[in-house]
């Protein structure tokens, strides 16, 4: 006899098949000229298991502005690696980011490919108020046929987290800014230069929240006796002469007017 060898690689079209099928032939003469009976040769190799690995990996790109955390307002960048790690190419590929609704779909992720969706979203209160960002992303391509349990069917599919200031997280996220709740007032009258008596001075009283969460419920009471609140957009005036205002957005203000008449008390005091 005489031994022939020869080699093949397995592809991913034999993992859906189950197994390599080769099939050897020969041919010739014998000594009277008369083609020979050739009995052929058959391997039937099973092939390994179908493996549907779909690896998900997100992480946040870029880094907060002052370098420390993540403020109001501020944007966080992401991106979204899909890996196929599987031994099949995998079909319909759709890529989600639950947190900002940014989605992708490939056609094909061949074995050991990679796709990458990027996307982003800006720190609200409401984040400010939970604490952290949390944000997953999750991957999931079409039902692949398994020749070893055609009645199960394998679906390619993963997900990740990432949370900003996860100290469990090799990567280490930064974090977002702690809440603060601050207002400043500031007051400007129309008076050029001195007044006189009976002279009616308007007041802007101007109210800022300058911190990162609404504050409600605010009650302003300007203490020069005589001082008049005048009705306004954003405010209510009490019947004690005070105003109030229901609500005050982060990095919003409301202005209130009010009127004051010099008495000779004020001549006298200067």
């Amino acid at each position: 006899d005489v031994k022939i060898t020869a080699t093949y690689t397995v592809t991913s079209d034999d993992i859906l098949a189950g197994s390599v099928k080769n099939h050897a032939t020969a041919e010739g003469k014998d000594p009277d000229g008369k083609d020979p009976e050739v009995v052929p040769g058959t391997t039937d190799d099973p092939t390994d298991d179908l493996d549907t690995t779909l690896s998900v990996s997100k992480k946040i790109t870029n880094e907060p502005a002052d370098g420390q955390a993540f403020t109001l307002g501020e944007t966080i960048e992401y991106s979204i690696t899909v890996k196929n790690e599987g031994n099949v190419p995998y079909y319909n590929v759709v890529i989600e980011d639950d947190l900002t609704g940014a989605e992708k779909t490939v056609e094909e992720l061949a074995v050991g490919a990679e796709e990458e969706l990027t996307t982003s979203h800006i720190v609200t209160e409401t984040d400010i108020l939970a604490g952290s960002v949390k944000n997953t992303a999750t991957a999931k391509a079409e039902e692949v046929e398994d020749p070893k349990h055609p009645d199960d069917p394998k679906t390619p599919e993963g997900k990740d987290t990432v949370e900003t200031g996860d100290e469990e997280d090799p990567d280490n996220p930064p974090p977002i800014e702690e809440k603060t709740s601050h207002l400043t007032i500031s007051k400007a009258s129309d008076a050029n230069g001195t007044v006189a008596l009976d002279q009616l001075i308007t007041y802007t009283i101007t109210v800022k929240n300058d911190g990162n969460v609404t504050i409600s419920g605010i009650k302003v009471t300007d203490e020069l006796d005589g001082v008049k609140v005048k009705e306004g957009e954003g405010y209510t005036v009490n019947e004690d002469g005070t105003a109030s205002i229901a609500s005050i957005a982060p990095n919003k203000d409301v202005k209130i007017t009010a009127t004051y008449t010099v008495t000779s008390d004020d001549i006298l005091a200067g």
